[in-house]
């Protein structure tokens, strides 16, 4: 049950995280960027709470390299995003929660993207948001074997059962 608050908690961090939208189809690169600052943040501060896990270091270089793709288009573009800032977000305190939490984060910012892209008339800016959605798609499923391989129960189907990696039955009576 403790394990069941924990998921819920992570997910509501996570739509904090990316400044929920509700059902909004309109994002911008201000809030690309606030994502990508926040993702630097996480990452940095998992590398230092976790500094031999090569993983965390390589997302957070690859968080700021995208901040800098991003305002330089936005430069080129002569887009303002004066906007953009990190959320304020508490860093999970376990690894795996950690892992479970970067899942949802990059899973939010792949629907990010996919709507930005969608809405993009510029091809300029569509084919760089295509190539920092490839790369996000990539940190997530990274990040799914990671957090599945440190979390081996996970919530499947109903939400009172919990199936194990292995596929063995529910746990939970009838």
């Amino acid at each position: 049950m403790k394990k069941l608050w924990v998921v819920i908690a992570i997910i509501v961090l996570a739509l904090i995280l990316v400044g929920y939208k509700g059902t909004s189809d309109k994002y911008d690169l201000s809030d690309l960027i606030s994502e990508k600052m926040t993702a630097n943040y996480l990452y940095t501060e998992l590398v230092e709470r976790y500094p031999n896990d090569e993983m965390f270091a390589n997302l957070a270089e690859e968080a700021a390299r995208d901040i800098e793709v991003l305002e330089e288009a936005a430069a080129r573009q002569s887009i303002s995003i004066v906007d953009a800032k990190a959320d304020n977000i508490d860093i999970p305190e376990t690894k795996a929660d950690a892992l479970s939490y970067a899942v949802l984060f990059e899973q939010a910012e792949t629907r990010m993207l996919n709507k930005m892209i969608k809405n993009e008339e510029d091809a300029y800016l569509k084919e760089i948001l295509g190539d920092i959605l490839k790369s996000s798609e990539d940190s997530y499923n990274m990040l799914k074997t990671a957090s599945d391989e440190a979390n081996p129960l996970v919530v499947r189907g109903c939400t009172r059962c919990r199936i194990t990696k292995d596929g063995q039955g529910c746990q939970m009576p009838k």
